[in-house]
C-alpha cells in the first residue's frame, strides 16, 4: 500500500517572481519584448508573411471559383429537376387519358353486347310467337 503524505509549510512565506514584484503595472501595459533582428531576418519575415498571404488569397480565390461552380451545377439540377417533373405530370396525364379511353371503350363494346342480346331476344320472342302460331 502507498501512502502519501502532504507536506505543509510553517512558515506564511509566499513565493515571488518577476511578475509579483511589479504589481504597479496593469496587465494591459505588460507587452512582450521586441526581439531586435537584422534587416536580413526582417526581410526574410516580409517574404515568408507575403508567401502567407498569397497562398491564403490563392484558397480564397479558388473557394470562391468552386462556389460559383456549385451555384451553376446547382441551377443546372434546379431546371432538370423541374423538367423531370414536368415530364412525370405528363406521363401521368396520358396514363389517366389511356385508361380513360379503355374505360370508354370497354362500356361502348359492352353496350354493344347488350343491344346484340336485346335484338337476339326480340329476335327469339317473336320466333317463339310466330311458332305458337302454328
Amino acid at each position: 500500500m502507498v501512502q502519501s503524505s502532504i507536506v505543509v509549510p510553517t512558515t506564511g512565506q509566499k513565493r515571488t517572481n518577476d511578475e509579483d514584484t511589479n504589481n504597479t503595472q496593469s496587465p494591459e501595459e505588460i507587452k512582450r519584448p521586441r526581439i531586435q533582428e537584422s534587416e536580413a531576418g526582417q526581410k526574410r519575415n516580409k517574404r515568408l508573411f507575403g508567401a502567407l498571404l498569397g497562398t491564403l488569397n490563392k484558397f480564397k480565390d479558388e473557394t470562391e471559383k468552386n462556389s460559383e461552380i456549385d451555384k451553376k451545377r446547382q441551377a443546372i439540377n434546379e431546371k432538370l429537376h423541374e423538367k423531370l417533373e414536368r415530364e412525370r405530370a405528363q406521363l401521368q396525364e396520358s396514363l389517366r387519358e389511356r385508361r380513360e379511353e379503355k374505360m370508354r371503350l370497354a362500356e361502348e363494346k359492352l353496350e354493344k353486347e347488350r343491344q346484340l342480346w336485346q335484338e337476339k331476344k326480340v329476335d327469339i320472342l317473336e320466333t317463339n310467337v310466330d311458332l305458337d302460331k302454328f
